[in-house]
């Protein structure tokens, strides 16, 4: 890290100019900080500082255990550009274990006592990936709205973030536990920037949401946040959920030294990851994410190699089976807005030719699209299960009705799990629901075939976050930009007044976006006009609700 005295510059850094001056500067708990003063493309001012640490480099004896606090500095810590994400696949020459660093962005001069509302963001990247650096998660469209402060994050990923030994040698979920440490920072800290600590919103994407939803599960974080937005993953997505971590963790161990067994212990485990080189560790983890289905089942949705757990003892962060817990009640009654757009997995169908063989080995073994959630070991009775599912989408074959396959792999990774979610949820808090049905030229996504629906996974976030290809929105058709608008609007309607449509707005058609009800799901339906709908995936979700009541054995952990 560079420590500097504060001097009065302008530099030229990526899409802005950046301007020091006695503004910039901040003093936490642990020292100074020096920031910049930014410009967004329309020439709104913010201040930015990029890089803060929120806690302790998590190297050597702190790989693997729960994040500790920062140490303190002296002089004048420059926080002006990210230059570090977490170790994860990839040639990023950014990546470094010591990583757990936060942006904060505000449209008020540091110190003021403004009091505004704060979005937390929580990149996705399926708990191996992503970063949450100023590069594609610029927050120039919330912060030219003036009304709320933004922080978006690094966790740990991969085996640093998400190894574990399931006992207290190495719990896991240490990613997440980065995370709740993250806002424990805001709690303390982000008045400073002109933020209420009491009016905290958490937002994820993908893994992210799949973290928001954990985060909103989680005992441990109760008073962290007041909101949370959910994009496309929750605690019941199948894929975000690990049942077979200590053998993950053992084949970890094996393949970096073929000495070691089962037979080893937890504590030998541990001493012999931590000697190891980062690169050499996510090396390994590279080549067991490769042959997933092998590891340890062949199953469409195992859970990513390395992903949340629960944990053993009551003193963890996840201490319950998902489904069960929620099913309870189990969660922070917060505000929610849960999501997900119209085909989530509509890029299947960018290579016809893959997608069409995909399909086929399914055709050829439908016990591979039976869950391993349904916790059923008879092959009989899980190939029952397969042609079940298979007739919710097809008459005959998955390769013979690709638009109806897409359909299928789109529920079964994220719709049916969401919308349950949401649905359990709403016995217990309030919760907007949404989808995302927008097909426009900015998403980023040319992918289409007649019979299913057009938004990707992810694409919602070209609409809400400024990137190197998105930054003039203008250059974009009229309903991009218009759709984008709302979006920013309705995402900080609920940042700042926990209702997306509080008031009339004719930006929002003065729709009155309601609540989901149990027995009577109504959501918005996000298209070139926004609708109010009734029982999203109606034609899918009811059937595989019943499937599940008649074959998954319980407890459920997702679905």
């Amino acid at each position: 890290m560079l420590y500097k005295h504060l001097i009065t510059v302008s530099v030229l850094s990526t899409c802005l100019v950046a301007v020091f001056s006695e503004n910039t500067v901040v003093t936490l708990p642990n020292g100074k900080i020096q920031g910049r003063e930014a410009k967004s493309f329309i020439n709104t001012t913010f201040y930015a500082f990029q890089e803060v640490p929120y806690a302790a480099p998590p190297v050597g004896d702190l790989r693997f255990k729960a994040p500790a606090p920062v140490k303190n500095w002296e002089g004048v810590l420059e926080t002006l550009k990210n230059t570090k994400i977490c170790i994860q696949g990839g040639t990023d020459a950014r990546q470094n274990e010591d990583c757990l660093y936060l942006n904060v962005y505000t449209p008020v001069v540091p110190g003021t006592e403004a009091n505004l509302p704060v979005l937390v963001f929580i990149h996705g990247g399926g708990f191996v990936g992503g970063s949450g650096i100023y590069d594609g998660l610029g927050p120039e469209f919330f912060m030219d709205t003036g009304r709320i402060v933004v922080v978006t994050i690094n966790y740990r990923l991969g085996p640093f973030g998400f190894l574990s030994t399931e006992d207290d040698v190495i719990p896991g979920n240490n990613g997440l536990k980065d995370q709740r440490f993250a806002l424990l920072w805001v709690q303390e800290n982000i008045h400073l920037f002109g933020g209420d600590p009491k009016k905290v919103t958490i937002d994820g994407q993908s893994a992210g949401s799949a973290s928001v939803s954990y985060l909103v599960f989680s005992k441990q974080s109760e008073g962290l946040f007041r909101a949370a937005i959910h994009e496309s993953g929750t605690v019941l997505i199948s894929w975000g959920y690990q049942r077979y971590a200590r053998d993950i963790a053992y084949k970890a161990a094996a393949a970096i030294d073929n000495t070691f067994t089962k037979s080893n212990t937890s504590v030998e485990l541990l001493e012999l990851l931590q000697k190891v080189s980062a690169r050499d560790l996510q090396d390994v983890a590279n080549k067991l994410q490769c042959v997933a289905k092998e590891v340890p089942t062949k199953h469409i949705n195992p859970g990513y190699i390395f992903a949340p757990v629960v944990e053993s003892g009551e003193d963890g962060f996840l201490t319950e089976l998902p489904y069960e817990g929620i099913e309870k009640g189990h969660i922070n009654k917060v505000k929610m807005i849960i999501g997900m757009n119209s085909e989530e997995s509509i890029t299947q169908v960018s290579n016809l030719e893959s997608f069409k063989n995909l399909m086929t080995s399914y055709d050829n073994d439908l016990t591979i699209i039976v869950n391993d959630d349904f916790h059923v070991t008879d092959e009989d009775v899980e190939l029952t299960i397969g042609q079940e599912i298979r007739k919710i989408y097809v008459k005959d074959l998955f390769q013979d009705d690709l638009a109806s396959s897409v359909r299928f792999i789109s529920d079964c990774r994220y719709t049916h799990n969401i919308i349950r979610y949401a649905q359990l949820a709403s016995q217990f808090a309030d919760v907007y629901f949404y989808q995302f049905s927008y097909d426009g030229e900015l998403g980023g996504v040319n992918a289409y075939i007649e019979g299913a629906e057009s938004v990707a996974h992810s694409e919602e976030l070209q609409y809400l976050w400024r990137n190197n290809r998105n930054q003039d929105v203008t250059k974009f058709p009229e309903g991009d930009v218009l759709t984008h608008k709302r979006l920013v609007q309705m995402w900080t309607n609920f940042v700042t007044d926990l209702d997306p449509t509080f008031e009339e707005d004719e930006l929002l058609q003065n729709v009155t976006w309601p609540l989901v009800e149990y027995d009577n799901f109504r959501y918005l339906d996000i298209r070139d006009d926004l609708n109010v709908k009734t029982d999203p995936k109606k034609d899918t979700y009811k059937s595989w609700e019943n499937i599940y009541a008649k074959y998954a054995i319980k407890p459920l952990d997702t679905l």
